[in-house]
C-alpha cells in the first residue's frame, strides 16, 4: 500500500522534471534542437574536414605569407610544425601491461626511475640555486657592510682635481707640484720618509722587476725622526711617539749596521730561528727600557741640582747618588738613609746603587760596586757569571748558591730586608717572577715591571744536544717564557693600563714591548690620533718582515685574525704553516690601502709611492691599476705613450719599469672596458701597445654610434675623430696594413672591418649633409649593396653579407633604409624634372634607380632571418 502511494506521488515530480530538461536551465538558454545521432553524425563531417585549405588561390598565400612575415613570423615553419603534430596518439592513455609482460614491466619501471631522478635532480638543482643565491647575497651584503662601514672614519680630501701638465722632455712630470695636498702634517711627514725610502730603493735598483744591490735603510729610526718634527702636537704626546719609534729602532737592530738594515731582513728569521729572534727582541726591549730610565734620572736631577749635590765628575755613579739624595733624603745630604736599606758604602746604599745600574744597563759599573764591598763580594760572584753566560744562564752550582741565599733574604726580618739587594738577587738567579710584593719599592712603575719580567724571561733553543749546557729550574716561578708574558698582558687589559683612555700609547709600548706586534697596531690602529702612526708602525714591521700576514684571501675577515685560544700556546707550537697554527696575523695591505685611499684622488704620486712596497704581485698590480683608472691622467703617470712609440720618462717606468708600465696599462684598460668607460679604456690599450684591442673596443663603440642621433652628436663625432686618427697613426707606424696579403686570419678582418665601420659613419654623415651623390659614391665603393636587380649581384652580396661583423649587421637595417631613402629622395629629383622636360639620361636615371630599389628589396628578402621584418615593409612603402 505504502509503495503504490509513493509511486503515485513521484509521477508528477517526474515530469516536471521532464520539461525543466526540455526547456534548458534558463529561460535565457536555447533548447536542445538535435537528437544524438545528428550530433553523432555532425561530428564525424568535422572530423572528416581537411585542417588546412591547400587548395587556397597562391595569391592568397601569399599574401597571408607576407602579413606573417613582416611580424617575423614564418608561416612554412609552421605549417610543417603542425603537419607533424597528432594529438590522438599524444593523449591516449598508455597500454595496460599483462601480468607476464615481463619487457613491459621493466620499460615502464625505467621510464619511471628517468623520471624521478629527473625531478630529483631538479628539486636539487633548485634548492642549489637558492642556497648558493642566499649566500652570495649575504656575501654581497658583507662586503657592502665593511665598505660602508671602513668608509665611515675616512677623512674627505679636499685637493683640487689633478691638472694634467705638458709632457715636453724626458723628465717625469712632478705630480705633486699639481695638486693641492689633503694630507695633515703628520701624514704628509711620514710620506715624506716613504719617498725617501723609495728614492733610496730607486738608485739601487731594487723595485719590482730591476735587478739590483739590497737597499740598507733604517726605517724606524727615520719615522721617529719625522714624529719628532711634529711641531704641531704638545711636547709630552710627541716625547711619545718618539719613544715608540726609538724602541721599534732597538728590537730590530737597526743599529746593527752602520747604514740600516734591508728590505726584508727579519722575513727567513721568523720561520727558520724564531727563538733567536725572539731573544733580540728582548734584548732590544730592554735596551729601550733602561735608556729610557737613565732619562729620568737624569730629569730629575737636572730638575733640582741643589738636592742632588753630584759634584765631581759626571758619570752614571755620580747621577745615581745624586737621584737618591733628592729621593731619599729630600731634607739634605745629611740626613740619614732609610733603615731598610743595608750596606752603606762611601756614605750611600750599595744595594739600591747596584740596582740602579743593572736598572740602566750598565752591568760593569754594577760589578764594579760588588767587588767594592766585602758584603757583596759573593754577589759579585753570581754577576759576573751573569754577564759572561749565554743569554744571563748560571751554573747548576751558582743556580743552588744563589737561591739559597734569596731565601734567606726573604725570610728574614721583613722592617730589615733591603727590597732592592732582594731584586737583584732575583733578577741574576731568575728565582721568582710571581711573587713581586717584597720588590714593590725597586718596581714601582709599568716600565719597571716590563723590564724586571723581560729581564726575567729565558728563551733557550729546545735542542736535546745543548740541553746539558742549561740549567735546571731555578726555582717555582722563576721560568718565564715570553708566551706567559703575552698572556699576563692581555690578563690585564687596556683598560689597566690606560684608564679612561688617558696613557693611550702606554698599553701600545706594553703591547710591542711583549712582542705582540699585530695586537699592538691593531690597537693603535682603532685611535683615530694615532691611526696614521699605527698604519707606519705596521709598514715598517712589514718592510722588514715581522709583520705576520694572513693566509687567506685580501678581504677574507678583519684586519685582525687570531684565535683567542692560541693565547698562551707555546711558541714551539705558534709555527707558521703548522697544523696548529693559530698565529696572530695582521692583513696589513688591506689597511694600506683604506689608508692610501684618502689622499690618492689628491695626492697620487704619494699614493703610488706606498703601493710600490706591497708584496703580493697581483694585489699590488691592482691597486696601481686602481689609481691609474682613478686618477686618470694617463698622459702624467705614464708619459703620454701610445702604441707605436716609447714611454718618455713617465712616472710609472721610474718605479715598476716600461713592462711593468705596459701591463698596468693593460690590466687598466681591460678594467676599464669591463666597467663601461671604453674611450679610456681605448686610450689605456694604445699605451699598452695592444693595437688589435684597441681595433676591437673601436668597433664595438663605432657600431653602437653607427646611425646619427641628436642625444650623442658630440659623443658621436668624438669617437669617429678618435677612430679617424687612430687607423691615420697605425697606418703610418705599419701596425695595421689591410692590403697586406701577408696578414690572414681575425686580425685582417678586424682592421677591414674597422675601416668598414669608419667609412659608414662617414656615408651616414654624408647623406645628413645632403651630399648624395659622394654618399653614392661611397656606399658603392664599400661594395655591400647591390646596384642593380640584377640576381648574381644580388647573391653575391648576400653572401658578403653573411661574412660582415655583427656590429655592421645590426645596423644594416638602417643602412638599408637610409640607402632606400636616397634613391627616393634622387628618384623623386628626377621624376620632377621629367615631367618638365623628357629627357633620356633621366629616363636612364630612373630607371636605374628603380632597379637598385628592386636589388635592396630583393636582397632583404634574402636575408630576412637577419633582418626585422618591419624593414621589408618599410622597404615596399618606399
Amino acid at each position: 500500500y505504502h509503495h503504490k502511494a509513493g509511486m503515485t506521488n513521484a509521477a508528477p515530480n517526474f515530469s516536471k522534471l521532464l520539461e525543466e530538461a526540455q526547456h534548458g536551465p534558463g529561460d535565457h538558454e536555447y533548447s536542445l534542437q538535435r537528437d544524438m545521432d545528428q550530433i553523432g553524425e555532425s561530428s564525424r563531417r568535422l572530423l572528416a574536414r581537411p585542417t588546412l585549405d591547400t587548395h587556397a588561390p597562391d595569391a592568397a598565400r601569399n599574401k597571408a605569407s607576407l602579413l606573417l612575415a613582416a611580424r617575423g613570423i614564418d608561416l612554412d615553419r609552421l605549417n610543417r610544425d603542425l603537419s607533424g603534430f597528432d594529438g590522438r596518439t599524444s593523449f591516449q592513455p598508455p597500454p595496460s601491461l599483462g601480468d607476464m609482460d615481463i619487457d613491459g614491466y621493466l620499460a615502464h619501471e625505467h621510464r619511471q626511475i628517468l623520471f624521478s631522478a629527473i625531478e630529483e635532480a631538479k628539486n636539487d638543482t633548485i634548492d642549489s640555486y637558492t642556497t648558493g643565491y642566499r649566500e652570495s647575497l649575504y656575501g654581497d651584503w658583507m662586503v657592502a657592510k665593511r665598505e660602508l662601514l671602513e668608509g665611515i672614519g675616512r677623512r674627505m680630501g679636499t685637493g683640487a682635481p689633478l691638472v694634467k701638465p705638458r709632457i715636453a722632455s724626458a723628465p717625469a712630470p712632478d705630480l705633486r707640484a699639481t695638486v693641492r695636498t689633503s694630507m695633515d702634517v703628520k701624514m704628509a711627514q711620514y710620506a715624506m720618509v716613504v719617498q725617501t725610502l723609495n728614492a733610496a730603493r730607486r738608485g739601487m735598483g731594487t723595485f719590482v722587476g730591476r735587478q739590483g744591490g739590497p737597499t740598507r735603510f733604517a726605517l724606524a729610526t727615520r719615522f721617529g725622526e719625522a714624529a719628532g718634527r711634529l711641531d704641531d702636537l704638545p711636547t709630552q704626546r710627541r716625547g711619545e711617539l718618539e719613544d715608540c719609534w726609538l724602541m721599534l729602532h732597538l728590537m730590530l737592530a737597526e743599529a746593527s749596521a752602520s747604514d740600516g738594515l734591508v728590505e726584508g731582513a727579519y722575513e727567513n728569521a721568523m720561520s727558520t730561528s724564531p727563538i733567536k729572534l725572539r731573544q733580540q727582541f728582548i734584548r732590544g726591549a730592554c735596551q729601550f727600557l733602561q735608556r729610557q730610565y737613565v732619562r729620568v734620572i737624569e730629569r730629575v736631577v737636572t730638575m733640582e741640582p741643589e738636592k742632588a749635590n753630584r759634584g765631581g765628575a759626571p758619570s752614571l755613579t755620580s747621577t745615581i747618588r745624586g737621584y737618591l739624595n733628592i729621593k731619599y733624603r729630600p731634607t739634605g745630604t745629611g740626613a740619614t738613609w732609610p733603615a731598610h736599606f743595608e750596606d752603606i758604602v762611601e756614605g750611600y746604599p750599595l744595594w739600591v746603587q747596584i740596582y740602579i745600574c743593572i736598572r740602566c744597563g750598565d752591568f760593569n759599573e754594577a760589578l764594579r760596586l760588588a767587588k767594592s764591598s766585602a758584603s757583596s763580594s759573593a754577589f759579585s760572584v753570581y754577576l759576573e757569571e751573569y754577564i759572561v753566560g749565554d743569554n744571563g744562564a748560571l751554573s747548576e752550582q751558582a743556580s743552588a748558591s744563589i737561591i739559597s741565599e734569596y731565601r734567606r733574604i726573604q725570610y728574614g726580618n721583613a722592617r730589615t730586608r733591603d727590597p732592592f739587594k732582594l731584586t737583584v738577587y732575583n733578577l741574576v738567579g731568575r728565582i721568582d717572577n710571581n711573587n713581586l710584593k717584597p720588590l714593590q719599592e725597586a718596581i714601582g712603575t709599568t716600565q719597571d715591571f716590563m723590564w724586571f719580567k723581560l729581564m726575567m724571561i729565558s728563551e733557550r733553543s729546545p735542542n736535546p744536544a745543548s740541553s746539558a749546557s742549561l740549567p735546571p729550574p731555578q726555582a717555582a716561578g722563576g721560568d718565564l717564557k715570553l708566551a706567559d708574558l703575552q698572556k699576563l698582558v692581555l690578563s690585564y687589559g687596556q683598560d689597566h693600563f690606560s684608564p679612561q683612555g688617558r696613557t693611550p700609547l702606554l698599553y701600545f709600548q706594553v703591547l710591542l714591548l711583549s712582542q705582540q706586534f699585530e695586537r699592538a697596531v691593531t690597537y693603535l690602529y682603532t685611535l683615530p690620533a694615532y691611526e696614521a702612526d699605527a698604519v707606519h708602525v705596521a709598514f715598517a714591521l712589514y718592510y722588514y718582515g715581522v709583520i705576520r700576514l694572513p693566509s687567506s684571501g685580501l678581504f677574507d675577515g678583519g684586519l685582525f685574525q687570531h684565535d683567542p685560544a692560541s693565547v698562551g700556546v707555546p711558541y714551539e707550537v705558534l709555527q707558521e704553516g703548522s697544523p696548529t697554527d693559530l698565529t696572530p696575523r695582521l692583513n696589513f695591505v688591506r689597511m694600506l690601502i683604506n689608508y692610501v685611499t684618502k689622499f690618492t684622488a689628491s695626492n697620487p704620486l704619494e699614493a703610488l709611492e706606498y703601493y710600490t712596497f706591497i708584496k703580493q704581485e697581483n694585489i699590488r698590480k691592482a691597486c696601481i691599476r686602481n689609481l691609474v683608472l682613478e686618477v686618470r691622467d694617463y698622459d702624467a703617470l705614464m708619459g703620454g705613450a701610445h702604441a707605436g712609440r716609447e714611454y718618455r720618462g713617465s712616472v710609472l717606468e721610474q718605479y715598476i719599469g716600461t713592462e711593468g708600465t705596459r701591463e698596468i696599462a693593460m690590466l687598466a684598460a681591460e678594467e676599464a672596458e669591463r666597467s663601461g668607460r671604453y674611450d679610456e679604456a681605448i686610450k689605456l690599450y694604445d699605451m699598452a701597445g695592444d693595437s688589435q684591442r684597441v681595433i676591437d673596443v673601436l668597433i664595438h663603440r663605432l657600431s653602437l654610434v653607427l646611425v646619427p642621433n641628436p642625444s650623442i652628436t658630440q659623443e658621436r663625432a668624438s669617437l669617429i675623430s678618435l677612430a679617424s686618427g687612430i687607423l691615420t697613426r697605425y697606418t703610418k707606424s705599419h701596425l695595421i696594413d689591410p692590403m697586406d696579403r701577408s696578414t690572414f686570419g681575425r686580425g685582417r678582418e678586424r682592421v677591414s672591418t674597422f675601416q668598414l665601420l669608419l667609412s659608414l659613419c662617414h656615408y651616414f654623415d654624408l647623406i645628413g649633409e645632403n651630399k648624395i651623390e659622394d654618399a653614392h659614391r661611397l656606399i658603392d665603393q664599400l661594395g655591400i649593396l647591390p646596384t642593380s636587380a640584377s640576381s648574381d649581384e644580388i647573391v653575391m652580396k648576400a653572401e658578403v653579407f653573411k661574412q660582415l661583423d655583427e656590429g655592421v649587421r645590426r645596423n644594416f637595417p638602417e643602412i638599408l633604409l637610409a640607402t632606400m631613402a636616397l634613391i627616393q629622395s634622387e628618384h623623386d629629383v628626377l621624376v620632377r624634372a621629367l615631367s618638365v622636360s623628357r629627357d633620356a639620361g633621366r629616363e636612364q636615371g630612373v630607371l636605374a634607380l628603380r632597379g637598385r630599389a628592386r636589388g635592396l628589396i630583393v636582397m632583404a628578402n634574402m636575408i630576412q632571418y637577419g633582418i626585422p621584418g618591419d624593414v621589408n615593409t618599410k622597404l615596399l612603402r618606399m
